[in-house]
């Protein structure tokens, strides 16, 4: 990766532990695709006081040489930060699966159709 990982703690105090584990998932995810310019996660608490408890939520940006892929995922739990480990697992994985479809573009195997074309109504020309 040409930048180092950043893990942004937006509206929550930062926790070695959370970023050691956005850290190891970065580099999980970088096994995928060797040409990663970079990669943000931003971690928020953006509704303190929610009628079903705590929502978090991790946003993850990849920059890939082919353009920037954004993921988000949310937990709505009642207690701590703790319950930030299945987001970032979602979230991650949600961008693995996006770094996958991009890769299979990339070598053809995915199939990609010209949009359809419209046929112009009755009304078109009155």
């Amino acid at each position: 990766m040409q930048v180092p990982i950043r893990v942004i703690f937006d509206g929550l105090e930062r926790s070695e532990a959370i970023e050691a584990l956005c850290l190891r998932a970065a580099t999980k995810l970088e096994r995928f695709h060797g040409h990663m310019t970079s990669c943000t996660v931003n971690l928020s608490r953006p509704n303190r006081r929610h009628v079903q408890g705590n929502v978090w939520e991790v946003r993850v940006h990849v920059q890939v040489p082919t353009g920037e892929i954004v993921t988000r995922a949310t937990a709505t739990e009642t207690v701590d930060r703790r319950y930030l480990g299945p987001a970032l697992r979602r979230a991650f994985h949600a961008a693995r699966r996006r770094i996958q479809d991009v890769l299979a573009r990339q070598r053809g195997a995915i199939k990609s159709h010209a949009p359809r074309r419209t046929r112009p109504t009755a009304n078109a020309g009155k």
